[in-house]
């Protein structure tokens, strides 16, 4: 209680403020966190698919399945991409940069 009363003497009341939240840093903060996701994704695939492929044993079915989420990932991860940048580039053209 004490060291409440103390910074109650430190900071004028008037002073404290409750901070805002950049959204449009919020938004690209998820667009890199989705990135980094779809990026991890394909690359665990893309791992797999190589293994698959060394296997003499592995079913040709399961490796061609692999292969196409592989690519299905790289084009997600490059749609991602491309938002990214369109939104760098609205932020850019916004009044208030």
């Amino acid at each position: 209680m004490r060291m409440l009363y103390e910074f109650r003497r430190l900071i004028n009341p008037h002073d404290i403020t409750v901070p805002e939240i950049d959204t449009e840093a919020a938004e690209l903060s998820a667009y890199l966190s989705a990135y980094q996701f779809f990026l991890k994704i394909r690359t665990a695939l893309s791992n797999h698919h190589e293994s698959l492929k060394h296997n003499p044993y592995a079913p040709k079915e399961l490796v061609t399945m692999v292969k196409r989420e592989c690519e299905r990932a790289k084009k997600r991860e490059q749609d991602m991409l491309d938002k990214q940048v369109l939104f760098r580039f609205n932020l850019s053209d916004s009044p208030m940069s």
